[in-house]
């Protein structure tokens, strides 16, 4: 299907400024196609980019890579490991930036709710005295 638009209605159906996609498909380019402006581009071009596996530009590039370590090759699932050190590192960071972002009132308020609990448990967990 052939449609005529000017160069100023092609640039508004793909939502670029006036006459960037001149500056895009000119004879010599004055500005290149990026990640925000391709996929508009093609949309309006009605075209779709498939991306193919090239076996001769692989075979000239594979002298220039080196060889893979297999030993640094991490295949199926990766296992991290914290340190109980390491982790009470990350939770005294995350209470510290907490507490100083909450208000005096909050403070006092969150203060008070672990009094509460600290004392529930001095008595036996159910409010009353232990024996």
């Amino acid at each position: 299907m052939k449609v005529a638009v000017s160069s100023e209605n092609f640039a508004q159906v793909c939502g670029l400024p006036s006459y960037y996609p001149v500056k895009l498909l000119a004879v010599r380019p004055v500005r290149r196609m990026g990640a925000l402006s391709l996929g508009p581009m093609l949309g309006a071009l009605g075209m779709k980019l498939i991306a193919v596996e090239d076996p001769e530009a692989v075979a000239r590039f594979t002298s220039r890579l080196p060889a893979r370590q297999e030993s640094c090759v991490h295949t199926g699932t990766m296992e991290w490991r914290i340190s109980r050190r390491a982790f009470r590192q990350m939770q005294d960071k995350g209470r510290r930036s907490r507490w100083d972002a909450m208000t005096p009132k909050q403070r006092s308020a969150w203060a008070r709710k672990l009094n509460r609990i600290r004392w529930s448990k001095a008595r036996g967990g159910n409010g009353k005295a232990a024996a």
